[in-house]
């Protein structure tokens, strides 16, 4: 039997309330330990993203230094929406899609 991985990514722990920046995304991906998620066992793997109501803004060069790596590993919307388990602010919900997006339209990491 199999046991969920769970990752929490709280963005309270990470400073704000503004986020910005791909090389601050990347910083945060590797204090929080992003890549060593387990890709492979996808029905397992969960990672809780949790913006706090007070945040005043998240770029799109923050969350794609953030999850971008991971977002296309997985490949498909499909899969992402199935791994990720988004509690953040309506406003962030266009952002967050547009970045899933453009993860998955490039065949290389983002260079900011």
């Amino acid at each position: 039997m199999n046991t969920e991985i769970s990752i929490d990514v709280n963005f309270s722990e990470l400073g704000g309330p503004v986020y910005t920046g791909r090389q601050k995304g990347i910083a945060a991906r590797t204090k929080l330990n992003l890549d060593s998620a387990n890709l492979e066992d996808l029905e397992n793997l969960r990672i809780r993203v949790m913006i706090p109501d007070d945040t005043f803004s998240v770029s799109s060069s923050f969350f794609l230094g953030l999850f971008g790596d991971t977002f296309r590993s997985l490949g498909s919307k499909e899969r992402i929406h199935s791994v990720f388990l988004m509690n953040t602010p309506p406003r962030f919900a266009k952002t967050l899609e547009s970045c899933i997006d453009r993860a998955l339209a490039e065949n290389q990491p983002l260079i900011d």
